[in-house]
């Protein structure tokens, strides 16, 4: 769904019905704070909190909302808060409107009527993605 320098940063994926997620939360210097692949928690940071009430899924550092999703079953999602940061860019979600480094995204492409979006930033070697991920 997001990718930064061909890093998904924010992915949905389907098996078995069943909607996971993966999302990589990194803080400006590029230090991990979270890692989340097809919903299973792979790494937390100590300053992060992750709470799923109902159909409401947010993740808070030090007691700030970097992360909010609604889910509404069978198959809808609303994105409420997102800040999402790589290799100096970022990526944020308020009041229903998307940011790229605080300018807004003027428009998304709908086609056949169906709303699907995909948003790709930069360009980078895989050998210099993988070691973002590993390090």
């Amino acid at each position: 769904m997001l990718t930064i320098d061909e890093i998904t940063v924010l992915g949905l994926n389907v098996l078995d019905a069943q909607l996971l997620i993966t999302l990589l939360l990194f803080d400006k210097y590029n230090n991990r704070l979270l890692i989340v692949r097809n919903s299973l928690i792979e790494y937390a940071s100590p300053d992060i909190r992750i709470l799923f009430l109902k159909n409401m899924l947010t993740i808070l550092q030090n007691n700030e909302v970097i992360f909010s999703m609604h889910y509404y079953y069978p198959n809808k999602i609303e994105l409420k808060v997102v800040k999402l940061m790589l290799n100096g860019v970022c990526i944020s979600v308020k009041n229903n409107l998307i940011f790229i480094n605080e300018n807004p995204v003027k428009s998304l492409d709908k086609k056949s009527g169906i709303d699907f979006s995909f948003i790709h930033i930069g360009a980078c070697d895989k050998k210099t993605a993988q070691q973002s991920l590993s390090s």
